[in-house]
């Protein structure tokens, strides 16, 4: 007698994908989830999440502290979970899991996920409608680090302009030039926020340090201070429209304080540790006893 063929488990199941947008393992498993989505709609339901480094960071230490168990252990680019809390673990798994209940498996060279990471990433950086990118370099203790910032163009355009303006380097109505290149990180408040961007002006400080010249309006209070990595404008001793050059970094969330008071017009998207590292450094008065210099900045592109 011949032997049947093994039933498939056709017990719904929601499979959650996170990871960072650049693991190519992340998307080798964003597609097969989407093909066992299309080959079994009445069982597989997914979610794909995907992150830049910063707030992968952020993702998976609140993921840990709301799951605990083993999620506390989980090491790597990429998470894989089912019906939003049960832990399967990293692609390797994964792969295991769905050999085992649908039977699918795939083959593809590593080179081809590698590829198709690297496209997508520089897709999301050089073609956004809503979003532009910066970087700058930072150096510190005898090492130079870099920091990403995604910008949101679509909220603040005007505050987004004059941040790549003064990387970018500016000149002034009366030919005063304007940079953040040779500008320091000036203070540190430990858990709350770096402060930087402070430009002095060799002549006519009155003229002010954006690339309007003077202070320049709040644009929106649309996002909150709920994360860290925020970007925002500082003001003059708290007066409302008063932006000019001087921004913070958010190091610790949420800060409520801040609310419908800064403006929030971007995040760190990759950089994190380095500014950790520099949120260690020892000061005096909230002031870096050893300098924290910014020694490039300019707009963030991916080459061909």
């Amino acid at each position: 007698m011949a032997s049947r063929a093994p039933t498939m488990d056709t017990t719904p199941v929601k499979i959650t994908i996170a990871g960072k947008i650049s693991d190519p393992a992340f998307h080798k498993c964003v597609t097969a989830v989407r093909h066992l989505q299309e080959q079994h709609p009445e069982v597989v339901t997914s979610e794909c999440l995907q992150f830049f480094e910063t707030q992968w960071e952020e993702y998976i230490k609140k993921t840990a502290n709301k799951l605990k168990g083993i999620f506390y252990h989980h090491a790597g680019n990429h998470l894989i979970m089912l019906n939003d809390s049960e832990y399967i673990g990293n692609g390797e798994q994964f792969a295991t899991y769905i050999l085992n209940r649908f039977a699918y498996m795939d083959n593809s060279m590593s080179v081809v996920y590698e590829r198709l990471a690297a496209n997508q990433f520089k897709k999301m950086i050089n073609t956004s409608k809503t979003r532009k990118y910066a970087q700058m370099e930072l150096s510190f203790n005898g090492m130079a680090q870099t920091v990403y910032f995604e910008l949101f163009n679509d909220i603040a355009p005007r505050t987004v302009a004059n941040f790549l303006g003064l990387c970018n380097g500016a000149k002034r109505s009366d030919g005063e030039s304007l940079a953040y290149v040779g500008t320091d990180v000036h203070r540190i408040v430990k858990g709350m926020y770096l402060q930087m961007g402070k430009i002095t002006p060799t002549k006519k400080p009155e003229l002010g340090t954006s690339i309007y010249g003077a202070s320049f309006e709040d644009e929106s209070f649309h996002v909150r201070h709920t994360e860290i990595g925020l970007l925002g404008m500082c003001k003059k001793n708290g007066v409302s429209h008063s932006n000019e050059s001087q921004f913070y970094v958010t190091m610790g969330a949420p800060l409520t304080f801040l609310d419908n008071k800064n403006v929030i017009f971007g995040r760190v998207i990759q950089g994190m540790r380095a500014l950790k590292l520099v949120e260690k450094l020892e000061t005096t008065n909230e002031k870096p006893n050893d300098p924290v210099k910014v020694i490039s900045a300019g707009p963030y592109v991916i080459g061909q």
